[in-house]
């Protein structure tokens, strides 16, 4: 070991400041560490600036990204999001959720149809959104077997419509409104057929119709422009059979029809208070006449072709003689008349 006393020594001379400045020193070691840190730091943010700027400019200079799929998944691996062509070909987004259940469907269908597509947790579509190749969107909401008990929809010519169905997905209540602006609300049966309809037909008149198994109306209920009420009776052919309405001042009126449409019985209450029954003939000639005037007074007609009264009973007056003076009464007599109105036998 060399003595540190031996000037020739080969060890090298330490200093040692005897005024107590090794805390100086070691202060001024703790700066140059401190900014050598800086440097370091700010040496390496450059870097990650340098790069994003590459990147940045790689991502300008590519538009596109070509992929026949897109999955992205959560930190578990599970797929939540899926972009591309299904097994059915369609092309769309798929949302799922953490259990792994599609709930969201967004998509073209193959023939180039959007659609829109709510699911439950149990793989049924309760709500779907999508437009018809002809243009009419459609909004459906399903129940949990996946059958649709709303649908709300506008057709091709853009008449909304709303209809409710039962648990077999048949419709059986439908509100709409034609092409010419008319409301209109449908009952249907199980089957499919309209069994009861109320709308407003032309001038905005009130109609209701109940119509048979086959969906044939065979009574309606309508309001004249007037506001003259009718109700109308129809057979199987669709044929008036009976009506039953009221005139402008408030008289009713009851017809009864042959298998023509051809009324053949006619009874009503005109506005003076007469009442009165019609029969009529296969060509619509009146033929016989019953009726009781305001006053009571019954009168029976039969009419010929032309609807002249040709038999008459109804009321009359006879002089009779009574306690030796003379009398007028009151009674019925039976006249009968030619073709030119003439009275040719009158009893009693």
């Amino acid at each position: 070991m060399n003595d540190p006393r031996n000037p020739h020594s080969t060890q090298p001379t330490v200093l040692i400041p005897e005024d107590g400045t090794v805390s100086v020193l070691a202060a001024r070691l703790d700066r140059l560490e401190e900014q050598n840190r800086r440097l370091k730091a700010l040496g390496a943010l450059l870097l990650v600036l340098m790069a994003g700027t590459l990147w940045m400019g790689q991502s300008y200079t590519r538009r596109s990204i070509e992929a026949e799929s897109i999955s992205i998944r959560d930190s578990k691996g599970n797929t939540r999001l899926y972009l591309g062509r299904t097994e059915d070909g369609d092309y769309g987004i798929s949302m799922v959720d953490a259990t792994g259940v599609p709930r969201l469907w967004m998509g073209l269908e193959p023939e180039g149809e959007p659609s829109l597509d709510l699911d439950d947790a149990n793989h049924k579509t309760r709500l779907a959104l999508s437009v018809g190749h002809d243009g009419g969107p459609t909004i459906a909401l399903r129940d949990a077997d996946d059958k649709p008990r709303a649908l709300f929809y506008l057709h091709a010519t853009e008449a909304p419509s709303l209809e409710l169905c039962d648990e077999t997905g048949q419709a059986r209540a439908r509100m709409l409104v034609t092409t010419e602006g008319s409301p209109s609300f449908d009952l249907g049966s199980a089957e499919g057929h309209i069994r009861g309809t109320m709308r407003l037909a032309e001038h905005d008149m009130p109609e209701l119709s109940l119509n048979d198994a086959d969906g044939q109306p065979r009574l309606a209920a309508t309001l004249a422009p007037l506001g003259r009420p009718r109700i109308a009776l129809s057979d199987d052919r669709l044929v008036t059979r009976a009506a039953l309405s009221l005139s402008g001042d408030g008289m009713p009126g009851m017809g009864f029809t042959d298998a023509r449409g051809q009324v053949r019985i006619g009874l009503g209450v005109a506005s003076a208070g007469l009442t009165g029954l019609l029969l009529q003939d296969a060509q619509g000639k009146s033929r016989a006449t019953l009726g009781v005037s305001a006053s009571g007074a019954p009168t029976l007609a039969l009419l010929d072709p032309a609807g002249k009264g040709r038999a008459v009973i109804g009321p009359a007056e006879f002089s009779a003689k009574r306690n030796g003076g003379g009398d007028v009464r009151t009674g019925f007599s039976l006249d009968l008349y030619d073709e030119g109105d003439t009275l040719v036998w009158r009893a009693p």
